[in-house]
C-alpha cells in the first residue's frame, strides 16, 4: 500500500491527543521520530521523491493546506480523493476527481442557481455514499466487493464525465450568451440531474448502497486507515513540517462534519427562514385601506385578499400594517401570521420550499404540499398567511404558473386559513377559482405625501417646490421616501432634487443597491414575462415617451410599427407586470394607457429607448399635429381641437425637447408642427412659454418665414391674455416682417393681412384712436387687393370697430354691415358672430335696445356654433349687458356667469374683468353688498392694460360706496353702472333688499 496518498496528512499524534505547544518536544516515546530514518530517506539533503499512485497506477498530486476550499461538500470530497488511493476500489479516485470538477464548474458558473446547487450537493453526496459502501467491511471482504463493483464504477464514471462536459460548456459562456440562453442552460442542468439520478439508482440497485448520514462512520474508517499509514509516514521527510498541523486538520474535519449534519436539516435549495419585518416607521395615507383589509380578513368568506399595483406603491407596507393592526392581532393571536417572502421563489419547488420553511414544519428535509396541508389542517385556530411579491412565482417561465396555482388553490380551500397576497399586476392569481377581495393600490394622496416628505426631511417644510417634486414622482411612496432621505442627507432643496431627477432620474438613488428604485423597477422591466414579448417592450418604450399616456386608438399615430393585432397581448403583458395602468375616462369606452412617472424616468435615463424610436415618435407627433391643427374660425375646429387637446401634454413633451433648440435637429416639418400647435393653444388656452419656445426655435432654424409666423402667434397669444402692449409690439414686428417677405408668395400675403387685422385689434388698447383708424384703413386696403372675401370681410370688421370706438358710430355701422354681408356669403360663423356683436354695440349705444337684443341673440347663436371660448365669453358679456338694461336680470345673470366661467378657463383676463364688473353690478341690483364688494375687489387688480379706464374708475369708486353703505345701511347712496353701460346715471339699489 502506498503512503503517498496520505503525504498531505502526517499522522503524528493519535486522533484523541492534544496538539503539542512546542514543535520539537516529544510527549510520548511512541510518537518520536527516528532522525536516522529520516536521513536515510533523503538524498543530498532533500527528501526522496515519493510516488503516489491511484487505483489504476496514475500519479496523484498532493494538495496543500492552501488548497482547502470553504464549501463543505468540496472539502469532504478533497479528503476522499486523497484517501481513495488506499481504498481498493477500481476507478474510485477518478470518479471522485470528476465529481470535484463538476462542483468547481457549478461554483464558477454564473448560472449557479437553485438547480446547480442541488446538482452540486447530489454529486458530493453520491461520492460519500460510494466510499461508505466499499469501506464498511473488513479489508478482505472489501477487496472482493471492490472487484465486483468495477464495471458499475466504470459506468458511473462515464455518466459523471458527460455531466462535466455539459457543465463546462455552460461555464465557458460569456455573460450575455448565458443570460440569453438561460432557459436552454436550465434544461441542460435538468438533463444532468436526470442522468445523475438514473446512474445513482442503477449503482445503488447493483451494489445495495445505503443512503444515510455517513460522515461520522467515514471519519472512523479514515482514522483506522490512517493508523495503518502512520508507520509508513514516519519514513517521509516532509512529515516533519506537517506534524504540528494534524490536529488543526482534524478540527477542520469536525467542522465539516457538523456542517454536513446541519445541512441535512434544511431543504436542498438552502432556503432560510425569514422573520416578518415591521411596517415602515413613516407611514401615512393608507389608514382607510388598512382598516378595510383588516375587516375583510376577519370573515372567512372574505379572507382571501389580494393587493395589486406597481412596484414602489407600498403594497408590502400596507400588508405589514394590516398584520400589525389590532383587529388582525386579536383574530390571529394564537398562531402568529406566517410571512412568506416570494421574491426569490422563481420556481414552484422554491415556492413550496419557502412556504414549508416559513411554516416551520417539523420532520425531515423533504418539503411536500401534503405536509404543508397536513400541518395547516392540524391547526385548530385561525391562521393568516402573507404571500409577499407573489408575482415572482406566478409569472415564472414555463409551466410553473399551473403548479404554483395548484398550491395556492389548495391553500384557499382551507377555510380557517386567511390569505393576504401582494403582487405586481392588474389581476389576482387563479381569479376564476378563488374568490378574491382585490384592492388595486393607488398613489398616496398629496397631503399624505407632504407628511411623508416633511417627516423624513423636516427642514423642507415651507419649501415652495415640494409640491412639484411630489407630482413628478407620481406620488409614489417609495420614491418619495428615497427622495426625502436623499434631500435630508445632502441638504438639498426640493428644486435641487427636482433638477437632479429631471437630469438623471432614478440613478440619483443608485448608491444604495438595497434601496435602489432602479433595482425595484428593473425587477418588472427585466422580468422574463416582459422579455418574452418584444411588442410589450416596444409599447413600454413608446408609452414612456408619452407622460400623459394615450388611448389604444391613438396608438396608431404614436406606434405605427406596432401591429394592431399585437397591441392587446402587449397591453396584457405590461399589465401583468404592473408596468401599465389603464385609467378609465369618463364618457369614453377607451381607457388611457399610462406608465407611471418613475418607470418613464427609468426607461428614459437607463438608455432603454433607442434613438431610432425617439425619432419615430417625434415624426409621429409632427404628423399628428399637422393632421389635426386648424384655426378657431373653421367648422372642423371643434373636433380637431379636441383631438389635439387629448394629446396636449404628450405633444409638448415630444415637440419641445432638446431637438427643437438645436439647429441640426430642426426641419421644416418640425417648425410647421410647432407653429400649428402654438396656434391651437392660442385659440384654446394660450401659453406664452410654449410659443416663446417656438420663436426661439424659429430663430435658431433661421428661416424668416417661420420667424414671422411664430412672432405673429406670440403677439396674438399675448392679446388673448389681455397683455395688449406686448401683443402690439410682437404683432407689429411680425407685420413688418411679412411685408418684407411678400413678393409673389400669395400665402405669405394672406398671412401678412391676417396679422395686420390682429395688429389693429391690439392697437385699440395701446395707441390713440385716430392712429388705430388710420392703421385699420391701411390694412383694409391691403386685404381688399388680395381678392379673398374672408380676409377682406374681417378687415372691414376691425375698421368698423376702430371707428365705433372713435365715436364715429354711423360710419362704423356702414363698414360693419358690409363686413356682415361679406362674411355671411363665405359662411364664416365665427367672424360673422363677432360682426353682429359689434352691430349690437352700435345699436345699444344709440339706445336702440330692441335692435340690439335681436342682433346679440343671433350673435350668441352663432358663437355657440363656433365652439370658440374666447368669442363665447366676449359675446356673453354684451348679451348680459343688453339684458340688464332691459331689466331681464335672471337671463342676464346666466350670461354673465357663463362669460366669467369661459373666460377664466382660457385665461382671457379682459373678459374676466368685464364679467366681474357686471357681477358686482348684478349683486347691487339684488342689494347683496357683501358679494358685490367681493366682485369689485376681485376686478380692481385686473384692469391694468385693458384700456378700460372708465370701467376701472367706476369699479374703484363703487368699492368705497359699498363700504360706506355697509357702515350706514340707511344712507341713500348712488352707485356707478358698469363702464360699458349706455347709461351714465347713478344706480340706487332698492332699499328693501339691503343686507
Amino acid at each position: 500500500m502506498s503512503a503517498g496518498c496520505f503525504s498531505w496528512c502526517p499522522i503524528h499524534y493519535p486522533w484523541h491527543s492534544k496538539k503539542s505547544t512546542k514543535g520539537k518536544e516529544k510527549e510520548h516515546d511512541d510518537e518520536s521520530l527516528d532522525t536516522s530514518e529520516v536521513k536515510a530517506s533523503t538524498s543530498n539533503g532533500r527528501p526522496k521523491e515519493m510516488k503516489a499512485t491511484s487505483s489504476n497506477g496514475s500519479r496523484s498530486a498532493a494538495p496543500s493546506t492552501g488548497e482547502y476550499l470553504a464549501a463543505s461538500g468540496k472539502e469532504v470530497l478533497s479528503i476522499l480523493e486523497s484517501a481513495a488511493g488506499v481504498i481498493p476500489v477500481p476507478l474510485l479516485q477518478e470518479a471522485i476527481g470528476v465529481a470535484l470538477k463538476i462542483i468547481e464548474v457549478c461554483e464558477e458558473g454564473s448560472t449557479v442557481e437553485k438547480k446547480v446547487k442541488e446538482l452540486q450537493d447530489r454529486v458530493g453526496h453520491l461520492m460519500i455514499v460510494v466510499v461508505d459502501n466499499v469501506t464498511q467491511d473488513e479489508e478482505e471482504a472489501a477487496n472482493v466487493k471492490a472487484k465486483n463493483i468495477e464495471r458499475d464504477m466504470a459506468a458511473l464514471l462515464s455518466t459523471l464525465g458527460v455531466i462535466q462536459r455539459d457543465l463546462s460548456e455552460i461555464s465557458e459562456q460569456n455573460r450575455w450568451v448565458m443570460a440569453f440562453y438561460k432557459d436552454l442552460n436550465t434544461s441542460t442542468l435538468e438533463a444532468c440531474m436526470n442522468r445523475l439520478s438514473i446512474a445513482l439508482e442503477k449503482f445503488k440497485l447493483a451494489n445495495d448502497l445505503r443512503d444515510s448520514d455517513l460522515l461520522q462512520e467515514l471519519h472512523k474508517r479514515l482514522e483506522k486507515m490512517s493508523t495503518k499509514v502512520n508507520d509508513v509516514s514516519r519514513d517521509m521527510q516532509h512529515v516533519v513540517s506537517k506534524v504540528d498541523n494534524i490536529d488543526t486538520k482534524l478540527d477542520e474535519f469536525h467542522v465539516l462534519l457538523a456542517k454536513s449534519k446541519q445541512s441535512a436539516l434544511l431543504p436542498s435549495s438552502g432556503v432560510v427562514r425569514q422573520q416578518m419585518p415591521l411596517k415602515p416607521e413613516v407611514f401615512y395615507g393608507r389608514d382607510d385601506l388598512v382598516n378595510e383589509i383588516a375587516h375583510l380578513l376577519l370573515n372567512e368568506d372574505t379572507s382571501r385578499v389580494c393587493i395589486l399595483g406597481p412596484g414602489g406603491m407600498g403594497k408590502t407596507s400596507v400588508s405589514l400594517a394590516v398584520v400589525e393592526s389590532p383587529l388582525v392581532q386579536e383574530r390571529f393571536s394564537r398562531r402568529n401570521p406566517v410571512w412568506v417572502p416570494c421574491i426569490g421563489a422563481t420556481t414552484a419547488v422554491l415556492f413550496l420550499e419557502t412556504l414549508y420553511v416559513q411554516l416551520q414544519i417539523p420532520g425531515d428535509k423533504q418539503p411536500t404540499l401534503e405536509k404543508v396541508i397536513a400541518e395547516l389542517n392540524s391547526l385548530k385556530d385561525p391562521c393568516l398567511i402573507v404571500l409577499d411579491n407573489f408575482e415572482t412565482p406566478w409569472n415564472a417561465p414555463g409551466e410553473t404558473q399551473k403548479m404554483v396555482g395548484d398550491i395556492l388553490r389548495r391553500l384557499a380551500q382551507l377555510k380557517h386559513v386567511a390569505l393576504l397576497i401582494t403582487m405586481r399586476g392588474s389581476h389576482p392569481p387563479c381569479e376564476n377559482a378563488i374568490e378574491w377581495q382585490t384592492r388595486n393600490i393607488q398613489p398616496t394622496d398629496e397631503e399624505a405625501c407632504f407628511h411623508i416628505f416633511h417627516k423624513i426631511h423636516p427642514t423642507s417644510k415651507g419649501d415652495p417646490d415640494v409640491g412639484r417634486l411630489l407630482s413628478s414622482l407620481g406620488y409614489m411612496p417609495f420614491a418619495i421616501t428615497l427622495m426625502a432621505n436623499l434631500g435630508k442627507e445632502v441638504h438639498w432643496t426640493a428644486k435641487d432634487l427636482l433638477d437632479a431627477w429631471s437630469e438623471i432620474g432614478p440613478d440619483m438613488f443608485s448608491d444604495n443597491p438595497e434601496q435602489s428604485m432602479t433595482r425595484s423597477i428593473s425587477l418588472s422591466v427585466d422580468s422574463d414575462l416582459v422579455k418574452q414579448n418584444p411588442n410589450a417592450l416596444l409599447l413600454l418604450s413608446i408609452l414612456s415617451l408619452l407622460p400623459a399616456g394615450t388611448t389604444s386608438e391613438n396608438l396608431r399615430w404614436w406606434a405605427p410599427t406596432l401591429k394592431k393585432s399585437m397591441i392587446p397581448a402587449a397591453i396584457s403583458t405590461l399589465s401583468k407586470a404592473a408596468l401599465l395602468v389603464q385609467n378609465e375616462q369618463q364618457g369614453s369606452s377607451s381607457p388611457t394607457l399610462f406608465v407611471i412617472p418613475v418607470v418613464q424616468s427609468f426607461m428614459q435615463h437607463q438608455n432603454r429607448i433607442p434613438d431610432d424610436l425617439r425619432k419615430q415618435i417625434h415624426s409621429s407627433c409632427c404628423q399628428y399635429v399637422l393632421e389635426h391643427a386648424c384655426r378657431y374660425d373653421v367648422p372642423e375646429f371643434h373636433t380637431q381641437s379636441k383631438a389635439i387637446a387629448a394629446e396636449d401634454i404628450n405633444i409638448q413633451s415630444v415637440l419641445f425637447d432638446a431637438l427643437t433648440t438645436e439647429a441640426t435637429h430642426l426641419s421644416d416639418r418640425t417648425m410647421e408642427a410647432l407653429i400649428a400647435f402654438c396656434w391651437h393653444r392660442c385659440d384654446t388656452k394660450p401659453s406664452l412659454e410654449v410659443v416663446e419656445h417656438t420663436v426661439k426655435a424659429a430663430k435658431t432654424y433661421g428661416v424668416e418665414r417661420y420667424i414671422a409666423l411664430a412672432t405673429w402667434c406670440l403677439g396674438k397669444s399675448c392679446h388673448q391674455i389681455a397683455n395688449y402692449r406686448l401683443a402690439y409690439e410682437h404683432l407689429l414686428k411680425a407685420y413688418l416682417l411679412f411685408n418684407s417677405l411678400n413678393g409673389d408668395d400669395k400665402q405669405l400675403q394672406e398671412f401678412g393681412c391676417q396679422c395686420g387685422t390682429d395688429l389693429v385689434d391690439a392697437a385699440r388698447f395701446v395707441i390713440p384712436r385716430a392712429e388705430v383708424v388710420s392703421l385699420a384703413r391701411d390694412v383694409e386696403a391691403k386685404c381688399a387687393a388680395l381678392g379673398n372675401d374672408l380676409i377682406h370681410g374681417r378687415s372691414l370688421l376691425f375698421l368698423a370697430l376702430a371707428l365705433q370706438e372713435a365715436g364715429r358710430r354711423q360710419e362704423a355701422l356702414g363698414y360693419a354691415e358690409r363686413a356682415r354681408d361679406m362674411l355671411a356669403a363665405v359662411g364664416n360663423v365665427c367672424h360673422l358672430a363677432n360682426t353682429l356683436q359689434l352691430i349690437t354695440r352700435i345699436h345699444y349705444y344709440d339706445h336702440r335696445l330692441p335692435e340690439a337684443l335681436a342682433t346679440i341673440t343671433e350673435s350668441w347663436r352663432l358663437a355657440e356654433l363656433s365652439d370658440s371660448p374666447f368669442f363665447q365669453a366676449f359675446i356673453s358679456v354684451d348679451f348680459g349687458m343688453v339684458l340688464f338694461s332691459l331689466d331681464r336680470d335672471a337671463e342676464a345673470w346666466k350670461q354673465i356667469e357663463l362669460a366669467f366661467m369661459k373666460a377664466s378657463h382660457v385665461g382671457d383676463q379682459h373678459s374676466v374683468v368685464l364679467a366681474l364688473d357686471y357681477l358686482g353690478y348684478g349683486y347691487l341690483r339684488k342689494g347683496d353688498y357683501r358679494n358685490a364688494l367681493d366682485a369689485y375687489e376681485a376686478a380692481v387688480g385686473k384692469w391694468a392694460g385693458t384700456n378700460e379706464l372708465k370701467s376701472e374708475k367706476y369699479c374703484k369708486e363703487n368699492i368705497l360706496k359699498v363700504k360706506e353703505k355697509q357702515l350706514t345701511p340707511d344712507a341713500v347712496i348712488g352707485f356707478h353702472r358698469p363702464g360699458l353701460d349706455n347709461d351714465d346715471s347713478l344706480f340706487y339699489p332698492p332699499s328693501s333688499s339691503q343686507s
